[in-house]
């Protein structure tokens, strides 16, 4: 497939890389407002583009998709231009800064009969497929999750604060454990001095049948912890993102034994995973696992937690009435009925 790529920062530079060693993309153009940057690509790989026009690089008729791994504040930008263009596009998350915006991306996309597919890439990580298989093998209800996604970063973001950085990763996997959404959230934060944005936040996410999530993000935390605790009927489910050990260890909680089980996980690069779906989904024309309605949702979600942070951490409902839930074998998807 012939795909063009714009962005050439930090998550650029990943996504080139992935896009050259999967032959099955061929990537004909990578667009940066800094094209200088752009020079050695074309000095290494001759038969690839450089451009500082992305508008100009998606006239082209054999381009098919677009990746887009520009900042943040760009996502609606480029992807709404790109899909107006006929293309394909695979986004970085956020999948944009608002959930009005984030919708008409997804509108647009099926109006074009296109692939919106957003890069959630935890859902496609092996440590979060092992998880949904154990709590697929009848070991009751999720009860409550615990998340702690921190570290400490020098540098601080200007244009977006730390929940819309984080969240997309812990939430979109919430969702997709328990194929619901929330009915309310509440999430209080605090600012950064230099810059105001929230650099550390606490959220709860309250779910149907007393169902609770809690997320932890932080730019300013001491150490570095991507953690993630499970609680069911009968057991505790704990792992480690930053642990050199990737089991999945689950505890008994009925049993005097404090020792866990382990459970093996295979590391596998998430991001090649993803990007074969995204190439598989256009193939034989169906949604791809982090598709951009079950996005929608994730934005949903943090443009609720946001007006919480903006009132004091007063409790937001959330209005699911346009949305019906869809089950399906494998995931799940909020069909907007318009």
């Amino acid at each position: 497939m012939n795909v063009a790529l714009v962005g050439y920062g930090y998550w650029g530079k990943i996504l080139l890389k992935n896009l050259l060693e999967i032959k099955d993309f061929n990537l004909k153009a990578v667009v940066d407002l800094d094209y200088e940057q752009l020079k050695p690509i074309k000095a290494e790989h001759p038969e690839i583009d450089i451009s500082a026009n992305y508008q100009e690089v998606f006239k082209r008729d054999d381009i098919e998709a677009v990746l887009v791994g520009t900042e943040e504040t760009t996502h609606y930008q480029i992807a709404r231009h790109a899909l107006h263009m006929g293309k394909h596009v695979f986004i970085e998350k956020p999948m944009t800064c608002s959930f009005s915006t984030s919708k008409e991306l997804v509108l647009l996309a099926e109006k074009n009969d296109r692939t919106l597919m957003v890069n959630h890439l935890l859902l496609y990580s092996q440590p979060v497929v092992k998880i949904k298989e154990l709590l697929a093998d009848k070991r009751g209800d999720i009860l409550y999750i615990d998340c702690m996604r921190v570290s400490f970063a020098p540098q601080i973001r200007k244009r977006i604060n730390v929940l819309w950085d984080l969240a997309p990763h812990d939430i979109s996997v919430v969702n997709y454990l328990l194929e619901d959404m929330p009915v309310c959230v509440s999430a209080s934060g605090v600012p950064n001095v230099s810059t105001e944005n929230q650099d550390t936040v606490d959220c709860s996410l309250y779910y149907r049948r007393g169902k609770i999530i809690n997320l932890k993000f932080s730019w300013k935390y001491p150490l570095r912890k991507r953690q993630t605790l499970i609680r069911t009927h009968d057991e505790v489910m704990v792992y480690d993102e930053c642990s050199e050990d990737s089991s999945i260890h689950v505890f008994s909680v009925n049993s005097d034994s404090q020792a866990p089980a382990k459970h093996p996980v295979e590391r596998v690069p998430p991001l090649a995973v993803a990007l074969k779906d995204f190439l598989y989904s256009i193939e034989i024309g169906h949604q791809p696992l982090a598709s951009g309605k079950s996005a929608l949702d994730v934005i949903k979600i943090i443009d609720a937690l946001q007006s919480s942070l903006d009132n004091n951490g007063e409790k937001v409902f959330l209005d699911l009435d346009p949305y019906r839930l869809k089950s399906t074998n494998s995931t799940y998807d909020y069909i907007l009925e318009r």
